[in-house]
């Protein structure tokens, strides 16, 4: 083992040498190896930019207007809104709500409101109803998820006692609707 050690520091300086001149020679023979698929890889992604540039129209290059934005999006609120459904199909939407809560539905007062120049019309339906407080709340969420258009925008509950379930409730709903 000491021979070894001596062996190996007596010869150190040429041993040394020798390898750093081996693993410098190992890594210039590597570089091109390891270098050339990378080139030809970049060659290929600047043709295929310089091509799907080549492609690209001018009408491509120019993004949407925000006045353009804002109409189509306006256009999309306006489809969700149920143009074309009437108003006693949506009247009809309250009373089927009503009757799966087993709900009293009393009457239904409604009546039109529109300005000439907007785009919807807007109908405030006024109900009052009778029934337990969770089927009152139950029948609101049923509405509203039906019908997109809809708006809750009065809630009334009275009760004659405590402990009575039954609630006596006055809600005002507004539908808007597009303007045929």
């Amino acid at each position: 083992m000491k021979r070894l050690s001596w062996l190996l520091r007596r010869g150190t300086g040429r041993a040394t040498g020798a390898a750093a001149l081996l693993l410098l020679l190992a890594c210039a023979a590597a570089v091109p190896l390891v270098l050339q698929p990378l080139h030809t890889e970049l060659a290929q992604a600047r043709r295929q930019l310089l091509l799907a540039e080549a492609r690209r129209s001018p009408a491509d290059e120019a993004p949407p207007s925000w006045e353009d934005e804002a109409e189509r999006q306006l256009a999309a609120f306006h489809a969700r809104l149920g143009a074309g459904a009437t108003l006693p199909e949506l009247l009809a939407v309250f009373h089927e709500a009503a009757l799966a809560e087993g709900l009293v539905l009393q009457r239904a007062d409604y009546r039109l409101s529109e300005e000439p120049q907007d785009r919807l019309a807007r109908y405030r339906i006024s109900l009052p109803i009778a029934g337990p407080y969770p089927g009152v709340r139950r029948f609101i969420a049923r509405v509203l998820e039906r019908m997109p258009a809809a708006a809750l925008d009065q809630v009334a509950f009275e009760r004659e006692r405590i402990a009575e379930g039954r609630v006596e409730a006055r809600l005002g709903f507004t539908l808007h609707l597009v303007k045929p």
